[in-house]
This record gives structure tokens, C-alpha cells and sequence, in this order.
């Protein structure tokens, strides 16, 4: 809640025109560009992209193209894949290149194999105290992120205010609920 509150009176996040947040709800890659691209204060004008599934016409298209720009985000084939949904590995991606973190946690998620392309990602994000594991030693990479999600990571890689204590293997063992949160 505070998290989101933050974000809010920023003008990074915006609800729905029905007044509703709706954190619960999963968040597009075109979505979390436009919140990193408010947050960064990229240009946000419409432009024409890079990414061929990316035209100029599209909802923050101008974001996007900055944030791809200043190396925030990356495409594959040509493509930007706007309408997919975020998972944590993208989410730590995103946030680590468009903050440009450096330093990483000592810490091997048996689910993040050093292959997986947000290995080290994950680990620049567990180190600075912006996202955690499940567990002592699961991450969690592909699991799709809600809004309410996207919007504390953000807020932590904004404002020290809302970083996690760090420790040794990036879990808090005493939240019993979800981390991120």
C-alpha cells in the first residue's frame, strides 16, 4: 500500500478509469516501460520504435523506445512483445539495467540457473534490497507479476525508504507472507 501510495502522488503509477488500481491484476511489458519511463523521466512523446509490434500509435511508445534507448529494455527479433505479461526475471531485468545496479548478492536460487537470462539480475536486485526469494533458495523467475508487485519493486529501487533488509540469502524468514509485498 505504501509502496503504491508513493508511486501515486509521484505520478508514476495511474489507476483505471474506473477510479481502481487493481493490483492483483498482472502487469504488460508496455506498462511497466511506461511506470520505469515516468520514474527515469524518459521522454514519453509517441514516436516510431525499434520493435516492429511497437508503432507509433501505440500507448507509450515513446516510453519505450527511450527506455530501449537507455537500456532499461531489450527486445528479441525485432520485437518488444508490449501485451505479454512481466514476470519476476523480466521485472528484475527491467530494474537492474534501467537502474544500472552493479553490485549482487552472493546467492544461488535453484531455480535460476546461471544460464537463465536474468541470473544475474536477480542477484543485482536481492543485493540492493529490491526484490527477495520465496524461500532460502527459490526465486521464482517466470512467475507472472501482479501491479501491486511491480509497484514495490519500484518504489524500492526508487526510494531507500522501501528497500528489504538484507541478509544472506535475500529472504526474510520471518514474513509469512508474500515477499514483495
Amino acid at each position: 500500500y505504501k509502496e503504491i501510495e508513493f508511486l501515486l502522488k509521484k505520478e508514476i503509477i495511474k489507476g483505471y478509469t474506473d477510479g481502481k488500481f487493481k493490483p492483483e491484476n498482472p502487469v504488460k511489458r508496455q506498462d511497466a516501460a511506461i511506470m520505469i519511463g515516468r520514474a527515469l523521466e524518459y521522454n514519453g512523446d509517441p514516436k516510431d520504435t525499434t520493435f516492429s509490434d511497437v508503432p507509433k500509435g501505440i500507448e507509450g511508445s515513446g516510453y519505450i523506445q527511450s527506455a530501449y534507448e537507455k537500456g532499461a529494455i531489450k527486445g528479441t527479433a525485432g520485437k518488444f512483445a508490449p501485451y505479454e505479461f512481466v514476470t519476476r526475471g523480466d521485472m528484475a531485468n527491467f530494474i537492474s539495467r534501467a537502474f544500472k545496479l552493479e553490485d549482487e548478492a552472493i546467492i544461488n536460487f535453484i531455480d535460476v540457473p546461471i544460464s537463465k537470462s536474468s541470473y544475474l539480475a536477480i542477484r543485482q536486485i536481492v543485493g540492493h534490497g529490491i526484490g527477495q526469494g520465496y524461500s532460502e533458495d527459490r526465486y521464482d523467475p517466470d512467475k507472472e507479476l501482479t501491479r501491486g508487485e511491480f509497484s514495490a519493486f519500484l518504489a524500492r529501487a526508487l526510494s531507500d525508504e522501501f528497500r528489504l533488509p538484507l541478509n544472506s540469502c535475500g529472504y526474510d524468514s520471518s514474513t509469512k507472507q508474500n515477499p514483495d509485498y
